[in-house]
């Protein structure tokens, strides 16, 4: 997105495109740090972080690297920059997420970010990661890199960000009836319903309920068979349940060792299945609870990625 080198001791900013890691003990108005910002708000839906690394294109010029630099890459907190907004001040050092790096060779360094060193799910959030190279060697020393505008020109940054990422989802709809213990039952779902994975779904009951657990699934949280939903089951003697989706299929009755159970669902590659929507209900056939005899939980809106 963008990238400028800040002087460290004047209140300079460099318009060319080298980006410096310098220190001068003199206090030269060259002491500077390389900032670079990238723009993140492209990306899919990321529920975890696998690995980040940062590829600097270095410039062979000026002898650099020079003086052996031990360079730290630093998250700054400042995304509001620009090159041509820059000061001095902008984009300020803050956790170091790679450090002491000493060992540079032409053309290209890789910088592994330390992902326990700071949350980036902030800043995919935010849509722009920025982040500086430093010069920590208190000798005489420096290297420069390419940066993404002007001269001298070379290749661009890259950041790698390899994640899990969920196309699909999964939301809950109503809450759950109490079984025979007093506990409020629920269906819940792990992982992500995109084809070729797979969906954990998880029955919560009593410690002590053992009752049998249906899994119904539909197409529908408004109809079923003609009926509006959801239906309030209190009308047959089940007060504080309810059919929250259409109950077209048992998908299988799992038993209750107590305190529920749960399955894995693998879900096909096929290309029909992006973008489509079921529903699933868990339901207890658990007689002390009510007169009916019957236990909903709440629902899950399913839409396949």
């Amino acid at each position: 997105m963008d990238s400028v080198s800040l002087s460290r001791n004047a209140p300079r900013v460099f318009t060319d495109n080298r980006m410096r890691a310098y220190n001068n003990p003199s206090a030269s108005v060259l002491d500077a740090h390389g900032v670079w910002k990238f723009d993140t708000s492209g990306l899919p839906p990321i529920t975890g972080l696998v690995s980040i690394r940062l590829t600097l294109a270095m410039e062979n010029a000026f002898n650099s690297p020079f003086g052996s630099p031990i360079v730290n890459l630093h998250h700054s907190p400042d995304d509001a920059w620009t090159r041509a907004t820059a000061t001095a001040t902008s984009a300020l050092p803050g956790a170091v997420v790679t450090s002491n790096a000493t060992t540079f060779a032409h053309p290209q360094h890789v910088f592994t970010l330390d992902l326990q060193a700071h949350d980036f799910r902030v800043d995919l959030a935010d849509g722009a990661i920025t982040l500086v190279v430093d010069n920590v060697n208190s000798a005489y020393s420096y290297i420069y890199f390419f940066g993404h505008t002007g001269l001298p020109s070379g290749p661009n940054a890259d950041l790698e960000i390899v994640a899990h990422t969920c196309l699909g989802r999964t939301s809950a709809i109503g809450v759950g009836g109490q079984d025979s213990s007093g506990f409020r039952t629920s269906l819940s779902a792990s992982g992500c319903p995109d084809r070729r994975t797979a969906l954990r779904l998880d029955v919560a009951t009593g410690a002590s309920v053992t009752a049998p657990i249906a899994l119904e699934f539909g197409l529908s949280s408004t109809n079923w068979l003609g009926v509006a939903l959801p239906l309030d089951l209190g009308l047959f003697g089940a007060p504080g349940n309810a059919i929250l989706c259409a109950w077209s299929e048992v998908l299988i009755v799992l038993p209750n060792p107590g305190g529920g159970n749960g399955l894995s669902i693998p879900i096909p590659a096929g290309p029909q299945l992006g973008g489509a929507t079921g529903y699933l209900q868990a339901v207890l056939l658990d007689p002390p609870a009510n007169a009916l005899g019957l236990v909903a939980t709440n629902a899950l809106q399913i839409v396949v990625g």
